[in-house]
């Protein structure tokens, strides 16, 4: 069984992260490596996870604040696995996420990535799952629907691991909307992204993002 790496950014964000790692490490899928990204907190977020990291459970990467693109590409370049998911430090894995897209990949050799459809739930709120009115599109179709309503949520993907190497990683310079940048450029060179139907994760839904 191939290892999936999935990848925690978290920038004070303690109140959400325990859930976010668990449902990372409750996974069907049970070739899986969870790396926390820590991008400089301020809220004791290592005393936190101190349980994972005792238990061996997590591996953390500790540094200097530096944005959420840097964050990604650290956890990226950190990753020992043949695929690799974002997870947002307040989104959550259903149980099934990475087997089910694991498996697509590994019966679409055209896929370079896959993305899944997600429920969505308000901060405080995460019983009250919402399905969002967005459109999902495969292949040569993104790209152009791209342009005219963004619809792919970090937390939704997973990648094969060359994935990065080939398209590109994020720009670290940009802070705002870096996931629609990155997206354009790797679509633009070529990468082939394919939607599966099948709802996969929670997406929480905030007033303000929490990696700055």
């Amino acid at each position: 069984m191939k290892l999936a790496s999935v990848v925690i950014p978290v920038y004070n964000d303690k109140k959400f992260v325990r859930e976010a790692v668990d449902s990372a490490l409750g996974q069907t899928y049970k070739s899986v490596e969870v790396l926390v990204v820590d991008d400089g907190s301020t809220d004791d977020l290592e005393e936190v996870l101190k349980p994972y990291l005792q238990r061996g459970t997590i591996r953390y990467v500790r540094r200097d604040h530096r944005g959420l693109s840097s964050a990604r590409n650290a956890g990226i370049k950190a990753a020992r696995g043949d695929y690799i998911a974002f997870l947002d430090a307040d989104d959550v894995f259903l149980p099934e996420k990475l087997e089910r897209q694991i498996r697509y990949l590994e019966n679409a050799p055209y896929a370079d990535a896959s993305y899944c459809a997600p429920y969505h739930f308000h901060d405080g709120a995460p019983h009250n799952l919402l399905r969002l009115k967005y459109d999902y599109y495969s292949g040569d179709d993104v790209l152009p629907n791209l342009l005219k309503r963004f619809f792919i949520a970090p937390s939704t993907v997973v990648f094969r691991k060359d994935f990065f190497e080939r398209f590109g990683y994020f720009n670290e310079e940009i802070q705002i909307a870096e996931d629609v940048d990155f997206w354009l450029r790797v679509l633009h060179v070529g990468a082939r992204l394919y939607f599966l139907p099948d709802t996969l994760v929670k997406i929480c839904l905030r007033q303000e993002g929490n990696l700055q």
